[in-house]
């Protein structure tokens, strides 16, 4: 309500009018003003009001409408943690400077495109640039990157990085890009996820690049390369496959897509809720079963499994107690749950299940269809291999050739590199193996590799004049000739040559 009222300004006016009164003229030109200036006046006084209002609803208008469509029409996005802006091309997330995003607004404004649009645009918008950028750029720092839905082309060149050389599935990377998603967003949860320690190096690739545009956010906690007695409740297994090549190499260097890769992760952790979310609505049951293994089975479910699986009963039969622990072991590394039981739990376990017999520490009355490798792979090491601490090394495939030389017609499984690895592990855990694949000291007694490159030597005279590598080529086609299926390697050939033919040149 209005504090001026007409009493105030009747006195107002009889304060003049008593002032004037005597004043035949200034009473004249008041009149006047009252009668015929002052409406006019208040007329125009009040048509300006209206436009001012007029123009300032419509500016705003069209302020509000210009901010909108540039926001909606640019993909801008912001980290507040690192203060750096991001723009989207639907294919990839690049870092962008404010310079160029208030630049790219001062452009926009200032397009013939735009002049039309609005009455007063080009004269009265414009010069609104300054209170313009500043809602722009405010607005975009509302936008979090990490809550952009990224297009689907984005998505697959994610997902085609990780899949086939490092996981088995589509879904399985989807799963761990959801759980990295959890992880970047911070969700609290209790979740252990145990990995091979193949992952180690990818996973603190992908935190410290991420580093660099958002942050430090601690990736790598949510991650165990090894079973520590952890609650199964809070354990998820995540299958992946064994990475030999240069992580760097495989996911196609990470300085470019690591955007990209932490976007489609916040993606799958805001559209799924969390992992174990996923999990649920993925149609995946390999997958689900394999990740919820451990919360869904406690130690004494597992054995059962592995007994239900692997072990027969046979009147008469024995299995010895280190024979049913590399049983159970190979169980657990072929369902990707190795290490999760300790050995001491097994055997405890193993004893209150089976029939066992103390003093012979054996299991009575049981067999397994996996026993014959075993008993075979122990004959063959007892007789065909010795100790020779000269021995440069052998490798894991040529023990494996040797193994199923020495079973000849009894060999009709496929036996793998792998499995030759667990057994000597198992079994001769004296041995010295380097990367999975060297043997040290340790020689074949039926395949002396020195003594096959002495008679391979002796052939020529003139060893002087050639090449180690021309050696080596005269030696592979010598033996391709024999149908030779034990060739000796040419980092082993080179070796040798050096330590005992130091006079033939080296390339």
């Amino acid at each position: 309500m209005s504090t001026i009222s007409i009493e105030n300004l009747n006195q107002k006016l009889r304060e003049i009018y008593e002032h004037y009164k005597n004043d035949e003229y200034i009473l004249n030109k008041l009149s006047n003003h009252i009668n015929n200036d002052l409406v006019t006046l208040l007329i125009n006084t009040k048509k300006q009001q209206k436009g001012r209002q007029d123009r300032k609803l419509l500016l705003i208008k069209g302020h509000d409408k210009f901010v909108k469509e540039f926001v909606n029409g640019n993909k801008y996005f912001y980290c507040s943690t690192t203060e750096i802006f991001f723009k989207y091309n639907n294919e990839h997330y690049y870092i962008i400077k404010e310079d160029d995003i208030i630049h790219s607004i001062l452009t926009a404004l200032s397009h013939p495109d735009n002049k039309h649009q609005l009455q007063y645009y080009e004269q009265q918008l414009l010069p609104w640039k300054f209170k313009i950028k500043t809602s722009i750029i405010k607005q975009i720092k509302e936008l979090s990157l990490f809550t952009s839905i990224p297009e689907s082309l984005t998505i697959q060149n994610i997902i085609n990085i990780f899949f086939e050389k490092i996981f088995y599935t589509k879904n399985e990377v989807k799963y761990f890009l959801t759980i990295l998603g959890d992880n970047i967003l911070k969700k609290s949860f209790n979740n252990i996820y145990l990995i091979s320690p193949s992952a180690k190096i990818m996973i603190q690739l992908l935190e410290n690049q991420g580093g660099k545009y958002f942050g430090h956010i601690p990736i790598q906690n949510a991650f165990r390369y090894k079973y520590h007695d952890h609650p199964y409740s809070d354990c998820r297994l995540i299958n992946i496959k064994n990475i030999k090549l240069n992580i760097e190499e495989i996911l196609g260097g990470l300085a470019i897509p690591i955007i990209d890769i932490f976007v489609v992760c916040c993606y799958y952790s805001n559209r799924y809720g969390s992992a174990d979310k996923y999990l649920n609505m993925c149609q995946d049951n390999i997958l689900r079963n394999h990740a919820f293994y451990l919360k869904n089975n406690d130690q004494s479910a597992i054995l059962d499994n592995f007994i239900k699986s692997k072990i027969q009963i046979s009147l008469g039969s024995t299995i010895s107690i280190k024979n049913m622990l590399y049983l159970c072991k190979c169980y657990l590394d072929q369902n990707n749950i190795s290490g999760v039981i300790f050995t001491s739990t097994i055997k405890t376990l193993l004893k209150n299940k089976l029939n066992y017999d103390e003093f012979d520490e054996v299991f009575y009355g049981y067999t397994s269809l996996d026993l014959p490798l075993v008993s075979n792979f122990i004959k063959f090491w007892d007789s065909s291999m010795k100790e020779d601490i000269d021995e440069y090394f052998l490798e894991i495939d040529e023990i494996c050739i040797l193994f199923k030389q020495f079973l000849g017609g009894k060999c009709t499984l496929e036996i793998k590199d792998s499995e030759i690895l667990n057994l000597i592990k198992h079994f001769y855990p004296e041995i010295v193996i380097e990367n999975n694949k060297y043997i040290y000291g340790i020689t074949s007694k039926s395949w002396s590799k020195k003594d096959e490159i002495k008679d391979f030597l002796r052939d020529y005279n003139n060893i002087n004049n050639l090449t180690t590598y021309e050696l080596y080529v005269e030696y592979t086609k010598k033996n391709n000739k024999k149908n030779n299926t034990l060739i000796v390697n040419k980092s082993y050939f080179d070796l040798f040559i050096t330590e005992y033919y130091k006079d033939i040149s080296l390339i």
